[in-house]
């Protein structure tokens, strides 16, 4: 796949596609994820999210053998540990009370380049 421009109208097809491929894997509920496109940028709401549902997504779109190379995607989805840029993905966990019982649930927040879109997708469907 080739990377996505901002401007792209591929874009919404993309975004369909990710919603697809992290619904049909069984790694999030739809009715739980709600993704949107604007202005060069992706995000990704997921309510009532698990944190080990969160962490598989970034294991299986991370490469350990990228690590090396500051501008790959594996060093972009954690922006921490490798300054690169400032626009890198971003990401955001709020704690909250599920209505109905009164549980403690968690809603998250990935915000990511489009350009990182192709190949998200294509990491994801590699699982």
């Amino acid at each position: 796949m080739t990377q996505a421009s901002p401007g792209d109208p591929i874009v919404p097809a993309l975004t369909g596609e990710l919603r697809n491929v992290l619904t049909s894997g069984g790694l999030f509920e739809g009715i739980n994820l709600h993704i949107t496109h604007q202005d060069g940028w992706v995000q990704l709401h997921i309510m009532a999210v698990s944190i080990g549902s969160l962490g598989v997504l970034l294991a299986t779109i991370s490469d350990q053998a990228e690590l090396g190379d500051l501008t790959s995607l594996s060093c972009r989805i954690t922006p921490a540990d490798r300054l690169f840029a400032p626009d890198q993905w971003q990401y955001e966990l709020t704690a909250c009370r599920y209505p109905t019982d009164m549980s403690i649930v968690f809603a998250a927040k990935i915000r990511l380049p489009v350009s990182d879109l192709p190949e998200v997708i294509r990491r994801l469907r590699q699982r």
